[in-house]
């Protein structure tokens, strides 16, 4: 259940597991409009399908819908709102019912989604864990090839070190878990400036395996293989040029800059310019720093929101016409309530990253 839903909510979804729900009408439509592009916002920030959010933004709404609800909502095919379902059902996001005496079916959204098509945080525990299991054994093969490649050894060794802390800011941000050491991933001594490590055929079948399952696990963005694999080198090898990713990743330089070029905006890759003749270098040092900047930058966004739903809230005192429908004014108040309670619950967890992320920004500057 989701932060304070109210008695009124769960007698509607009782009552929506037999027949279909009203929907909105006339003024009130415009606050369900409101609502639809707060998902939708979401899903841009996140690059996440953003007609997938639309039906997902709807059930997050009115809990239960049929799929001629969806389609007169939507405006969608009906071929694409079944796939869209059988997606769902398929996640478990929504389940299915069948309304009694009718041929239509009812669905449901599952309560532990709360923003967008994301997966549960104990779920993205359980991930991590496995991730963090599955590095610890790359370093235990790569310190059994430490003699023969002291060098590149190390260089990925420290690399590997930077998503274990990575990690354990999560940890710090999310469990109650006692805190570890943070772990030496400083590679600036191994190198000089100007070059750029190359692995033996022994250490790149480690990293391959490696980047494989980032890709195949959507370690950093859902549903999204290239951007996965791009990010996935430049965690392994800190420092690439344009002609090395090329190679690496069999992408085009337009795919591969593309795809980039959103990430240094945000100053979450370092790029240099690009010069003639000259390919352009990407650049990713601490690599928990940088997926933690990632997922706050995602946070902060989303709490912007909630001065926008706060002044909503009291625009249902002041106008008149939000009240010819009691039921409904009360149903969507509610809906609203309760995402700017969940909001105060981002607001609590991003400040526990903020913590964890200040706590390796200075362990990395001591070192």
């Amino acid at each position: 259940m989701l932060v304070g839903e109210t008695e009124f909510e769960e007698e509607r979804k009782a009552m929506a597991n037999n027949i279909p729900v009203e929907l909105a009408t006339g003024e009130l439509k415009k606050v369900e409009q409101q609502i639809i592009d707060f998902y939708l916002k979401i899903a841009q920030k996140n690059q996440v399908d953003i007609k997938l959010t639309e039906i997902f933004a709807y059930f997050k709404i009115y809990d239960s819908l049929t799929q001629k609800q969806l389609k007169e909502l939507t405006d969608f095919s009906s071929g694409f709102i079944s796939i869209a379902l059988k997606s769902f059902l398929q996640s478990s996001i929504i389940t299915r019912n069948f309304i009694p005496k009718s041929h239509t079916n009812i669905y449901t959204i599952d309560d532990e989604h709360v923003f967008t098509i994301i997966t549960p945080r104990a779920q993205v525990n359980r991930n991590n864990e496995e991730h963090e299991k599955f590095i610890i054994e790359l370093q235990t093969k790569l310190g059994q090839l430490k003699d023969k490649y002291p060098l590149e050894s190390t260089f990925l060794f420290r690399r590997l070190n930077g998503i274990r802390n990575f990690f354990e800011t999560q940890r710090r941000a999310h469990t109650e878990l006692e805190k570890t050491d943070y772990l030496k991933e400083d590679v600036s001594g191994l190198l000089h400036s100007n070059e750029f490590i190359e692995y033996p055929s022994e250490i790149e079948k480690l990293e391959s395996s490696l980047v494989d399952r980032f890709v195949r696990m959507s370690m950093f963005i859902e549903n999204d293989p290239i951007i996965n694999k791009i990010l996935s080198f430049l965690i392994t090898r800190e420092k690439i040029n344009q002609e090395m990713l090329l190679t690496l990743t069999g992408y085009s330089r337009s795919t591969i800059s593309r795809n980039l070029s959103g990430y240094g905006e945000q100053d979450y890759v370092t790029i240099t310019k690009k010069e003639y003749l000259k390919p352009r270098i990407y650049y990713m040092d601490s690599i928990g720093i940088y997926l933690n900047e990632v997922i706050l930058n995602n946070r902060r966004f989303l709490i912007t929101w909630r001065p926008k739903f706060v002044d909503l809230l009291s625009q249902f005192e002041s106008n008149s016409n939000y009240n010819r429908n009691k039921e409904m004014n009360l149903f969507l108040r509610t809906k609203i309530e309760n995402i700017v309670s969940n909001i105060d619950l981002v607001i609590k967890r991003a400040q526990l990253l903020e913590n964890a992320q200040r706590e390796l920004k200075e362990f990395i500057v001591k070192k």
